[in-house]
């Protein structure tokens, strides 16, 4: 009986730790980007475009707009409570201007348009807090945790003086993969969200700043 109970918890901490890691994934789209026909696995997020004759190199300052909560899928919105949706919004936004901060100029919303700015337009399109009360009962009966925070966002990269897409990105996350969020997140309404848009907020920033560097690609 007792390597039974031994057996049982050890297929319960391997599924928590799988839960719990931080994995990414594909989902449904939101309809934020026109097509997603040309989004394909990349090395900083799960789907990836960038317009093949777009020169990155040019772009010195971004130009972030304010959180899109437009797309966001209705069930998660709905299981928001109040103030929440803005506490996200707040949130999503400063991880996002410390990360680009660090590489670019982060330029105003009524700054003038012109072609060393790049527009970064990111849309949150799915939310959804950890089951605590879940976690606190398995954590009590199997010492860990059964459930995770989990996010999904879509971005657009656009050129500022003729505002075409030069890039997009999309992802879905659950957890972050970081300590912090493994031990407290479980047990917090927001620990997981947090930590993964500050995950998403410093691979945008990876993948700005490595199209500088990518050979412009011309199909014939």
């Amino acid at each position: 009986m007792k390597q039974r109970h031994s057996f049982h918890f050890f297929l319960a901490f391997l599924a928590s730790l799988s839960i719990l890691a931080g994995c990414a994934s594909q989902y449904e789209p939101s309809g934020f980007f026109a097509s997603y026909g040309l989004l394909e696995p990349g090395p900083y997020f799960k789907q990836e475009f960038v317009e093949p004759l777009a020169h990155f190199e040019k772009y010195k300052k971004i130009q972030l707009r304010p959180v899109l909560f437009d797309y966001l899928d209705k069930e998660c919105e709905y299981k928001l409570g109040p103030g929440e949706k803005e506490r996200l919004e707040a949130s999503f936004n400063a991880s996002l201007r410390k990360a680009l901060s660090k590489k670019f100029q982060l330029a105003g919303e009524d700054a003038a348009a012109d072609q060393e700015t790049l527009i970064v337009e990111p849309a949150l399109v799915y939310a959804r807090k950890p089951a605590r009360l879940i976690n606190t009962i398995s954590s009590l009966l199997i010492m860990v945790p059964l459930t995770s925070g989990s996010a999904a966002f879509e971005v657009k990269l656009m050129d500022a003086s003729t505002g075409k897409v030069v890039a997009e990105v999309a992802e879905k996350r659950t957890g972050a993969g970081d300590l912090k969020s493994i031990l407290i997140g479980p047990f917090m309404k927001f620990e997981h969200l947090e930590a993964i848009f500050d995950k998403w907020s410093e691979n945008l920033t990876l993948f700005i700043s490595s199209q500088k560097y990518m050979p412009v690609t011309i199909h014939g």
